[in-house]
């Protein structure tokens, strides 16, 4: 994961949003968890940061922390994701939602070739 520039407003929001997610994972009350959980989203809307990448980060820096994992394992590791391919033209994408939204079959007769059975 890259580090990106943040502004000075957006550094308060990202340190907001740690701050909420620290207490959360310390506090036993779901509702104010439920509650944090949001403003954690409303920080992070801020910054341009998704909650998936600022988790991810969190976690990151929580098993270095604890040793769990090391620098470099955890930014060799690479990431599996799941290619669907056009059969036709070979074009990947990233879910199969996509790909049928493609249109193996349009993609047959654009190209003048038959879908494989």
């Amino acid at each position: 994961m890259t580090s990106l520039p943040l502004s000075v407003a957006h550094s308060r929001h990202l340190q907001k949003a740690n701050e909420l997610l620290e207490g959360i994972l310390s506090n036993p009350n779901e509702h104010q968890n439920r509650v944090d959980m949001r403003r954690i989203m409303d920080a992070l809307s801020h910054t341009g940061i998704s909650l998936g990448h600022f988790l991810g980060a969190f976690q990151q820096r929580e098993s270095l922390a604890q040793g769990t994992v090391s620098a470099e394992t955890s930014l060799a590791t690479p990431v599996q994701t799941t290619k669907h391919q056009c059969p036709i033209c070979e074009k990947s994408f990233q879910t199969s939602s996509a790909l049928s939204g493609h249109g193996p079959a349009r993609c047959a007769i654009k190209h003048g070739k038959e879908l494989p059975s």
